[in-house]
This record gives C-alpha cells, structure tokens and sequence, in this order.
C-alpha cells in the first residue's frame, strides 16, 4: 500500500473520529438543557408565591395585651394578597397560653389577651390561608417586666416654622399640637403653655384671628382647636395679665399638608388606669388606617379603620 492510500485512510480516520465527538457534545449539551429545563419547572412550582409577614411589638408585657397584623405578600407583584385567613398561637414551653384568629381583607387583625405568668421564652406560631396557597411562621419573642422606653413630649420648637422669628422678651408661648405638627386644612387640637422666665403663668388670652378666648391654668396651659390656612403664618396672642399692658405674642406655628390630625381627650398624659379619648380627622381616605396603641417599646392593641367621611 503506497503512502497516498495510507494518508487518505488516516484523513477518513480522523473525519469519522471528528464527526463522533461533535456528536458526543451536541448530545450531552442536549442533556445538560433538559436537565436545566426539567430542573427550573420544578423549582418553579416547588417555590413559594407568596412570603409571610408579621407585624408587632418584641418583647411582649406580661398581663397586657399584644396585638399583631399578619399579611402574605405576593412574590411576584410585592403586593399584599386579598384575602386573608390568620390564626396565632402563642407558646410557652409547649404550651399554648393564648390564640386567636381573624380575617382580613389584606391584613388579619388579631389581639392576644397575656397571662401574668410567661416563660422567659415564649413563642408566637401563625398560620395563614390565602388563594395563593397556605402556609406557616414561627416567631421567638422575648418578655418585659415593664415599658422600658421613657416618656417623651415632642419639643414645641419642633412644630415651628423652620428660621421663623420669635417674639422676644420673658413672656412667651409654647404651642403643642395635640397630633405633634399642626395640620393644614383639618381642625387641630392645641396646648399652649404661658410662661415668664420659664415659670408658669396664668392670665387672659385672646386672638382674632383665632376667634380665641381663653385662660391660662395655674400650670399656664391653656386649650384651643383652629383649621390653619394652607400657607403657614405667625399666629397672634395677647395674653392681659393682672396688671401692666396687654402683651401680643407671636407664635410662627408650621402647617403642614399630612391628611391626618389627632385629638386626645381629656390630656395626652394621664394617671395609669385612666381613659383617653382619641379622635382622628382625616380625608376620606380609600385604604385603612393603621392604628397603633403603644407602651413604650410594647404594642398593646392595634386598630385599623376605613374612613368613610371627612371626620
């Protein structure tokens, strides 16, 4: 066999031996996407749709109330998902000392009555049912001998309109209102306070603009609800005292556009075992408010409500 047949043969070795691999490699990249394939569908349906959501105070105060909003957020839209079934169990060593249930149309609402006596390591299971599928959460809380946040009165300055000019001179006027900045367009509940030299003073005090006719306590408070004007603006007072001249005051109190003003009745702060009257004054929003009661670091009851008028 001359040297041109043997190198013919060698080419058609290599060309059969060639053909073989790329087929070998096309076959095991055809496997290799199948298997990717199969594997990306089952994990797709294996996935969850939606995540749990709770939502409540840590630690808890034994003897009190807890209240918590459980919700399912869609996984895909981060939306919360309509409706809403939700059961909560609270545990302790085993136990289940407290449960409840509730159903919501995107959030379940529930207050959980404590007992007295808690282990030091209670834990909070919840249970949803949603169109999307169920599912279940457990929460490790901790425990509070007593609210450890102190109490703490929002500065007047802070409801001020940023570098607006004060009256000078002893006599001043704080303003407090009632929802912590006054609220431009809603009637807001204030607490002033009538001071000289930082002390207390009690005497007569009006405003035109107002329509306020009022006196200061011996603590030098004294009440008033007005519906500021959209622009902010200095706010008068002449507060007459026993003796000397009338004095006028100006009061640069910032109005702000947040839709939402707050009333307390009779005082925001009060002896424990008291009653306090909240009143809230909104626009007639089309999702509910949330409303929180808090003790300190604890929340002890939570409420949501749909306004459906103005006030």
């Amino acid at each position: 066999m001359n040297a041109e047949k043997l190198a013919e043969i060698e080419s058609t070795r290599r060309e059969d031996l060639d053909d073989r691999r790329l087929r070998l490699t096309i076959g095991l990249f055809g496997a290799i996407l199948l298997v990717a394939m199969v594997l990306s569908i089952e994990l797709s349906t294996m996935g969850l749709t939606f995540g749990s959501l709770v939502y409540g105070s840590n630690p808890l105060w034994p003897g009190h109330t807890a209240t918590f909003r459980v919700g399912a957020l869609d996984a895909r839209t981060s939306r919360l998902i309509a409706p809403i079934r939700a059961r909560v169990v609270l545990h302790d060593e085993m136990a289940a000392v407290a449960e409840g249930e509730a159903e919501g149309d995107d959030v379940a609402e529930i207050t959980l009555t404590l007992p007295k006596e808690l282990g030091p390591r209670p834990l909070l299971r919840v249970e949803l049912e949603t169109e999307q599928g169920d599912d279940a959460v457990e929460v490790p809380l901790r425990l509070a001998d007593a609210p450890t946040a102190a109490l703490r009165i929002s500065p007047h300055l802070d409801a001020l309109i940023p570098g607006a000019d004060r009256s000078a001179g002893p006599l001043q006027i704080a303003l407090y209102p009632n929802s912590g900045e006054a609220v431009a367009g809603l009637p807001n509940e204030v607490v002033g306070h009538l001071t000289r030299d930082g002390k207390p003073v009690s005497a007569a005090i009006t405003s035109k603009l107002l329509g306020l006719t009022s006196r200061s306590d011996e603590a030098g408070l004294f009440s008033f609800t007005f519906r500021p004007p959209l622009k902010p603006q200095s706010l008068p007072f002449v507060v007459s005292e026993a003796t000397g001249a009338p004095v006028t005051l100006g009061v640069p109190l910032d109005f702000r556009p947040v839709q939402l003003a707050v009333g307390v009745a009779p005082y925001p702060v009060v002896a424990p075992g008291a009653t306090i009257d909240l009143r809230i004054t909104t626009l007639p929003f089309r999702t509910p408010l949330r409303i929180d009661l808090w003790a300190g670091d604890v929340l002890v009851q939570g409420h949501s409500l749909l306004p459906a008028t103005a006030s």
